[in-house]
């Protein structure tokens, strides 16, 4: 059985950054027009929350960019 990526981070063997769930998008919230401060936990939370969505909808595929309005 393979190592869970925890272990081989924790073993020195891999990094973070190799976790398949860590990321290093950048994510930038405005709510009218005021700018939403993010830490990096939120940041990551809502990134990797909409990418999940979207990745399930049908005809989408590698995601490089993302852009949603809301009026």
């Amino acid at each position: 059985m393979r190592p869970a990526a925890g272990e081989l981070i924790e073993a020195g063997e891999k990094g973070f950054q190799d976790c398949h769930y860590h990321t290093e998008r950048r994510i930038r919230i405005e709510v009218d027009g005021e700018p939403i401060p993010l830490g990096r936990f939120a940041a990551d939370f809502v990134s990797n929350t909409l990418a999940g969505m979207l990745s399930s909808l049908k005809k989408v595929g590698e995601i490089r960019d993302v852009r949603i309005e809301m009026e």
